[in-house]
Formats: C-alpha cells, sequence, structure tokens
C-alpha cells in the first residue's frame, strides 16, 4: 500500500527491488488529479506490475479518472462511508449504498478491462455472494477478520468476555499512531471493541462454505458464470424479516 507523493515513489521503488509485485494506491477519493499523475508515475516506470487504485464512490467519478488517465490501472476499489467503523457519511454527507454502487460500476469495469474490488459493507458472510453476484472480482472486510487472534493488539478481559478493539482507518487512535499531527483534524472512523472470535480460519471457513453454497444454487463453476447467472430482486422489510433467523422464542 502506498499514497501520493515523492516519498511514497521512493518506497515503491524500495519494496519493487525487494520483490514486490501488488501494489494498492490507498487513497479515499480516487478521481483526483494527484491519484492520475501517480497512476502514470507508477504505471510508466514498473508497467508489469500489478496495480489497484482507490477508492471510488460514484460511476461519475470512476469515468472522470478513466477518461483523464494517460494509464491505467489493473484494478479499482469501490466504496466511500460503508465501513462498519467509517463516520464519512455522517461527517461529509458523502457516499453511496455499496451494493448499487458496484453495479453501477461493473459495467464500466468490464469496458475498460478493469478489476472490481468491492471495499467494505459487509455485514455477514452472504453478503460477499451479493457484491459478486453484482459484478465485484474481490472483496475487502474489515469487521469480518476484527477480532480474530491474527489481528493487531491484545485480547481485553471484561468479566467473563473477551474483546479486542477494531478501529477505522479515520479514526483519532488510527491517526495517532500513524505520526498524523495537526491543530485539529476531523475523524471520519470510530474505534470500539469487538468480540473476539478466535483464529481466523474460522471467519475464513464460514465465508467459503457460504460462497460454495451460493455458486450451487446458482448454477456457477466460475466467478464470471456467477456474474452472469445471478438475479436480485427488490424486497419489503417483510421480505428482510423472513430473510433471518425469525423463529425463535
Amino acid at each position: 500500500s502506498f499514497g501520493l507523493g515523492n516519498t511514497e515513489q521512493q518506497r515503491v521503488r524500495q519494496l519493487i527491488q525487494n520483490s514486490a509485485s501488488r501494489f494498492c494506491l490507498d487513497v479515499a477519493h480516487g478521481s483526483q488529479q494527484q491519484v492520475i499523475d501517480q497512476v502514470t508515475w507508477f504505471k510508466t516506470e514498473f508497467p508489469n506490475a500489478y496495480l489497484i487504485v482507490g477508492c471510488f464512490g460514484s460511476d461519475s467519478s470512476l469515468i472522470t479518472f478513466i477518461n483523464k488517465s494517460k494509464k491505467m490501472p489493473n484494478a479499482i476499489r469501490a466504496g466511500l462511508g460503508n465501513g462498519s467503523a467509517c463516520d464519512t457519511r455522517g461527517m461529509t454527507g458523502v457516499g453511496y449504498p455499496q451494493f448499487s454502487l458496484i453495479q453501477n460500476l461493473s459495467g464500466i469495469c468490464k469496458k475498460y478491462g478493469l478489476h472490481l474490488i468491492a471495499d467494505g459493507g459487509m455485514i455477514r458472510e452472504g453478503d460477499t455472494a451479493k457484491a459478486l453476484g453484482a459484478g465485484a472480482h474481490a472483496v475487502m472486510s474489515g469487521r469480518f477478520f476484527a477480532g480474530t487472534d491474527e489481528c493487531p493488539g491484545g485480547i481485553i478481559q471484561q468479566g467473563d468476555k473477551k474483546y479486542k478493539t477494531y478501529r477505522g482507518s479515520a479514526s483519532i487512535e488510527s491517526y495517532q499512531d500513524q505520526g498524523k499531527v495537526a491543530d485539529w483534524r476531523a475523524a471520519e472512523g470510530e474505534a470500539f471493541l469487538v468480540t473476539h472470535k478466535g483464529p481466523v480460519k474460522n471467519v475464513l471457513q464460514n465465508i467459503e462454505g457460504g460462497l460454495r453454497s451460493a455458486f450451487t444454487y446458482v448454477g456457477a463453476n466460475t466467478l464470471n458464470e456467477f456474474h452472469e447467472k445471478c438475479h436480485f430482486t427488490q424486497i419489503t422489510n417483510a421480505g428482510i424479516i423472513e430473510s433471518g433467523v425469525h423463529g425463535k422464542e
């Protein structure tokens, strides 16, 4: 992962020298000129390295990026204000519902040969299937893996329950650890405790199991087939209640 500016370019060169081959230009708003310039530099100097750029929060922002870019990345990240620890929409009023965003961007990405990564917005395991079915090639999540043994931070014991800290990348706590010092910085994320989940393999097995069944239900053997065979319908609040476990007393 790298950012903007000449210092970050030097860091990328060092990583390339140490055999790194896949990079993510990690910027909240991908459709700005500084990002376009950094992509041009990267793909000119390292044309064979795999580059992810993002995030993008609307189809118009992605089209603006494509129209202004001299060089194209390999993949883009989509998502703005949809993370479980993110408060961007509350602080700025800017954002887009994640499922609709993936649907809107999938056709553009297909036209220009870009891989589409759904960045955040996953609440249950089935949401990964919905994101992929809507046109994504991969999914990113923080919430799924927060609280696992492999995550940073120690276990916090409260009574007979165990927790770990989960924080948004734009939270005050994250800014402090990154050394981002300013007289005032408006945080667009929060930090809070989540239940300790144990090994991450347990989380991954649940996600994989859900995806296996989803592919079976729609009759798909490959991701491309899954893209083609998934169909969606809008449901009412009654349908939402019906979709979950609702027989408990």
